[in-house]
């Protein structure tokens, strides 16, 4: 799928190492579950990658490797996980520092969810982050999500939103 700045697609086994370069950026993998050890950046982009594209067979849907049109760069990813915890698809989406303050982050979301509701079919997506992630809390109100829940796990404190379609 292409937005006005981005083109959405399947990740690659090719995409490992653009993906483990972002990865190694700190300020990226601050907000990230399981405090990212920005050493380990390949290791964690080949083991999400591989995931992913397994979840994309098994679930049908799966984050998706975000591409910047002009310069043909991939700049992070957005898209869906099949989520046990919560029992609902889960809105996943983390971009390139360099990219940040563009409003990229919201144009993929807005996508990612047209996406969801009129390709995927899905009646309600969730997304969770750190409540001391505000960018990522900005872009889910934005895009329409509504506050549903403060939570806490394993000493992170979370919050919890969700869109219904």
């Amino acid at each position: 799928m292409r937005t006005t700045h981005l083109q959405l697609r399947p990740f690659t086994r090719e995409d490992t190492t653009s993906y483990a370069n972002i990865l190694r950026k700190p300020e990226v993998v601050e907000f990230l579950p399981n405090e990212q050890d920005t050493n380990q950046a390949d290791k964690t982009a080949e083991t999400m990658i591989t995931f992913w594209l397994t979840g994309q067979k098994e679930d049908g849907y799966a984050p998706w490797a975000v591409i910047h049109q002009e310069t043909g760069t991939l700049i992070g990813h957005v898209g869906f996980r099949k989520s046990e915890e919560f029992r609902s698809p889960e809105l996943l989406y983390m971009f390139d520092s360099n990219f940040w303050g563009r409003g990229y982050a919201t144009e993929a979301v807005r996508a990612a969810c047209n996406i969801a509701q009129k390709q995927l079919s899905l009646p309600y997506v969730m997304a969770v982050a750190l409540r001391s992630n505000i960018g990522s809390i900005a872009v889910m109100k934005k895009c329409g999500f509504k506050f549903e829940a403060n939570l806490q796990d394993g000493g992170f404190q979370l919050v919890r939103y969700g869109l219904t379609f």
